[in-house]
């Protein structure tokens, strides 16, 4: 899958020191993860969006900086490269949606455009657009959002992805890969322990990674699933645990494919 990298320096006072850890961070991230990198980035400049199927170096000074290493499922041009914009949010995502994208648009492609209708059928409201839109969306998925009218930057994932974080009074660094934040302790001086991000949650970033709002597991969550087996043979993928197919035809929400 993908890899998302972020830090954050919560005083929102500038610092070279971020993108010389995002240099390490998203080269170690970019060694399984060629197909395009972009990223987030908020200084004293404003926001700074950018993306391409090149490996980025970072050299300006930011106080936030989100960057997306990705491995393309569908959709493989720079255009499918995170993030993704709408008229009001950025958007990157690690994961795969079942049933949606194409050889043109990717699966995170399709998922924004949804995401944005259901934003502004629910007032412009954020929480309540991802809570409304989860019932609707089967898969995998770990996404950092940033609204553009507030300003704010969310993260929310469900069960199967992992995000790991570690923080102390000067920083939050979050990744995908917890060996990242191993480099983050050493490099940053921070001292406190990694931990996995909870799911089902969506945090505020920018405000202590304050929960501000809940979805539910669902019951049968399936993506596309591709078997190890000799004879190939099509198996979905439920909660975490490879199954067969003949054992899930009938469920709810099943898609078939492959797992890349």
């Amino acid at each position: 899958m993908c890899n998302i990298n972020i830090i954050f320096k919560k005083n929102k006072k500038q610092s070279s020191k971020l993108a010389e850890y995002m240099n390490y961070a998203s080269w170690n991230s970019w060694l399984e993860n060629r197909d395009g990198e972009g990223y987030i980035a908020l200084s004293d400049r404003g926001l700074e969006v950018g993306k391409g199927l090149d490996k980025m170096r970072y050299s300006q000074s930011y106080w936030f900086l989100s960057t997306h290493q990705r491995l393309a499922t569908t959709g493989l041009n720079a255009g499918n490269t995170h993030p993704h914009e709408t008229k009001h949010l950025l958007i990157q995502h690690n994961g795969i949606l079942s049933g949606l994208g194409n050889t043109n648009d990717s699966d995170t492609k399709e998922y924004v455009d949804m995401l944005e209708k259901s934003y502004v059928k629910c007032g412009n409201n954020f929480v309540r657009a991802v809570q409304a839109l989860h019932p609707k969306i089967s898969g995998s998925y770990s996404i950092v959002a940033y609204e553009k009218s507030s300003g704010k930057a969310y993260y929310f994932k469900e069960s199967w992805t992992k995000m790991y974080r570690i923080e102390d009074s000067k920083y939050l660094v979050m990744s995908t890969e917890a060996e990242n934040l191993k480099f983050a302790q050493w490099f940053l001086k921070i001292e406190g322990n990694i931990k996995e991000m909870k799911s089902f949650r969506i945090f505020d970033i920018f405000n202590g990674l304050q929960p501000l709002g809940k979805f539910k597991e669902k019951k049968y969550n399936y993506y596309k699933g591709y078997s190890y087996d000799d004879d190939d043979e099509w198996l979905p993928m439920f909660n975490g645990d490879i199954v067969k197919k003949s054992e899930v035809s009938d469920m709810p929400h099943y898609y078939s494919g492959k797992y890349y």
